[in-house]
């Protein structure tokens, strides 16, 4: 086209143009030629949707319809690029879970609407039950998780230990991680935490020695330790109570059993007595007859010491004189 062939006017049209010349001004309506697709995506994942097409000076905008019919979209949140040909959706999740999306595209001679297209987010969800450990230091701890959401079959993995299935057995106390992963790539993880006795099974004892040689006034006092009560007892010499009395000299064991079955033994409780109580006397005899010059002294040895004397004629002192 030659700017020399047309005659510019301020009548009439205008616009002429020379014989032979047609002018013929086009204007191209919307027409999608690729409509977006369905997705399917895992929790906390991304995508996007996209149209494709032609006509004259476009504009999109992306609607949502999550049950209410559909609604435009802005940035952000979820959502970026809602004014483009492509939509993109970052860290979805299950409140998005079966939104359908649709893409109305604007032109100056008309409008066109792209197939709506669903978003599907798959979601793992985790439950876990547990065993604690029965006795301090004790491996007999359990785990397990339950899967729902998803698809296809289940991968496992447990840390720091437990295997790759669904239970984890033989734990000590501590914290242990399962990851799940779906067919589709989709993961989820949950922690589980065992926990055992604040303390190996034992006990304290307060012993109450025997007062004098050869008698059975001992006792043990016993207080458990540890482990979970109630408890019960087995000693020695076949007594089952938790504490003991009545006892001779000797050296005692118990063993206690909680109430998850562990056990613990207290070794080595002895139960003394005192050496045998003697004394030996000596004497200054009266120096004349009918005198009361005479003494008396009793030295004593063995038992517990601090002694106290009595004589048959009264005195408490460890040697009488005056005797006749």
């Amino acid at each position: 086209m030659n700017r020399n062939n047309w005659l510019f006017s301020n009548e009439g049209t205008g616009l002429s143009q020379p014989s032979g010349c047609n002018f013929v001004a086009t204007c191209q309506a919307p027409s999608i030629t690729a409509n977006p697709v369905n997705r399917t995506i895992c929790s906390g994942s991304n995508t996007t949707f996209s149209v494709t097409a032609t006509g004259t000076n476009l504009t999109y905008q992306w609607q949502v319809n999550t049950g209410g019919g559909y609604l435009n979209i802005s940035n952000g949140g979820f959502y970026s690029g809602v004014a483009t040909a492509t939509l993109t959706v970052s860290g979805a999740n299950a409140t998005i879970h079966g939104a359908v999306y649709r893409c109305v595209i604007t032109g100056t001679c008309g409008n066109t609407t792209s197939n709506g297209v669903s978003l599907t987010v798959t979601t793992l969800n985790l439950s876990t039950s547990k065993t604690n450990v029965s006795c301090n230091g004790g491996n007999t701890g359990s785990a397990q998780v339950s899967v729902s959401g998803g698809s296809g079959f289940y991968n496992y993995s447990w840390s720091p230990s437990g295997g790759s299935g669904s239970s984890a057995s033989s734990l000590a106390a501590g914290t242990y991680t399962v990851t799940v992963t779906d067919s589709n790539g989709c993961q989820n993880t949950a922690s589980v935490i065992i926990t055992q006795p604040a303390a190996t099974l034992s006990g304290t004892t307060l012993v109450t020695n025997i007062a004098c040689n050869g008698g059975s006034t001992g006792a043990i006092n016993l207080t458990p330790t540890g482990g979970t009560g109630p408890y019960t007892f087995v000693w020695n010499n076949g007594a089952t109570t938790e504490d003991r009395v009545g006892l001779s000299a000797g050296t005692y064991s118990v063993t206690i059993t909680d109430n998850n079955g562990c056990t613990g033994t207290v070794n080595n409780i002895i139960v003394t007595q005192p050496t045998t109580l003697t004394a030996t006397q000596s004497q200054t005899n009266v120096s004349c007859n009918s005198g009361s010059n005479g003494t008396a002294t009793v030295v004593a040895s063995g038992g517990a010491g601090g002694y106290t004397y009595q004589w048959s004629h009264g005195p408490t002192t460890q040697t009488v004189t005056g005797l006749s």
